[in-house]
């Protein structure tokens, strides 16, 4: 709770790269849900010049709430596809852009509630609800827009039913009732599912950067490896060709005893290098090898 009403009352705190995440994972529903409105739109156009006997004097009224979503439409479509191109510099855009189109759809549901009242004598808040749960699902909003444009739109459709009886609908309390508990249900709804995409990018974009600083310190230990077994293994070579030198000449026998014995050490202690110097960047069954006969001979050199 503590962290929902931190990520509410103080946004300026959250996770810049998260709430960025967010605004761009919600283009894509927000896309879609208003191209479901905008052929919806064109269906209810449709239908008020081939039957206006169904919308009867609303007729004219809904075909202008209609053409002002389609320019809602393709201003957000026109605006979201300039601010891909350089999201990173035109994130504000997208919540802005954001923002009024969700204030465009509360006031065109709310022009509609108005025209049904003056012209039929009538409140449904259906379509009203139906945005009020579309909005928060499909758009990312900040907390503080949400709250406000929520609560400033659940003002003006409480003002509809309370002027309703200047337009001669006296009996609508059953509604007002059923609209005052979705409004409470509306809102903590919206609030939940903004915080919840909000945690989700939060925990994405931290796995992401835990995953990149992995691979970086993977990479920083195969130079490193990398850089150690040429450093080993330069010397070893240095000390085999020694080896070989010094048999060629006349010696004791001891020291033609123990040379022989060295070089194959040498050498194991140069392949031991040269394995440790691949494994790190390999898989692990590349890197399987025997230390039975790399470890004694190693030691006996050492000793």
């Amino acid at each position: 709770m503590r962290n929902l009403l931190r990520y509410l009352f103080r946004p300026s705190k959250n996770n810049r790269e998260a709430v960025k995440l967010a605004y761009l994972a919600s283009m894509k529903p927000t896309h879609v849900m208003l191209m479901i409105s905008f052929v919806m739109c064109i269906v209810f156009m449709i239908l008020s010049f081939t039957t206006p006997s169904f919308f009867g004097q609303t007729a004219f009224y809904h075909r202008i709430c209609y053409t002002v979503l389609f320019v809602v439409v393709i201003f957000w479509c026109a605006v979201a596809r300039y601010a891909v191109q350089d999201y990173e510099k035109r994130f504000k855009i997208v919540s802005t852009a954001n923002a009024f189109m969700a204030l465009l759809m509360y006031a065109w549901a709310i022009a509609l509630a108005f025209v049904n009242l003056v012209m039929r004598v009538e409140l449904d808040a259906t379509i009203f609800m139906t945005v009020s749960l579309i909005v928060p699902l499909s758009v990312y909003l900040s907390p503080i827009t949400y709250l406000i444009i929520a609560l400033a739109s659940n003002a003006g459709m409480v003002f509809l039913f309370y002027i309703a009886p200047q337009f001669g609908l006296t009996d609508n309390t059953v509604g007002f009732g059923n609209f005052i508990v979705f409004s409470v249900f509306q809102i903590a709804m919206g609030v939940t599912m903004l915080y919840t995409r909000y945690r989700l990018h939060e925990q994405l974009n931290t796995a992401a950067k835990q995953h990149s600083e992995i691979e970086m310190l993977n990479k920083a230990q195969n130079s490193f490896f990398s850089n150690m077994s040429h450093e080993i293994r330069t010397p070893i070579n240095t000390i085999i060709g020694l080896n070989e030198m010094i048999l060629r000449e006349d010696v004791s026998r001891k020291l033609q005893r123990m040379l022989p014995t060295s070089k194959p050490q040498v050498s194991s202690c140069l392949i031991s290098s040269m394995t440790f110097s691949i494994c790190p960047s390999s898989s692990p069954d590349a890197c399987s090898f025997s230390t039975r006969l790399i470890t004694p001979a190693t030691c006996s050199l050492i000793s």
